[in-house]
């Protein structure tokens, strides 16, 4: 599966959260073979850090290939 990405959130608290049962993220927990990557940068990735999204959907693509 794909990495999916954590932009707002950083992964520590989001694994935290999906530990703990936090509603939130409940539909998370249910995900195997996952891996989370933080980009931290808000909203509109491909506008504020396309470079660095580019690079995170790639790099999930040759994992999946």
């Amino acid at each position: 599966m794909p990495p999916h990405r954590s932009c707002e959130i950083p992964f520590a608290l989001l694994t935290e959260w999906i530990a703990t049962g936090y509603p939130l993220v409940a539909e998370l927990a249910r995900l195997h073979d996952v891996e989370y990557v933080d980009l931290p940068a808000g909203h509109w990735l491909q506008f504020t850090r396309p470079a660095e999204l580019g690079a995170a959907i790639l790099a999930g693509v040759g994992r999946t290939a």
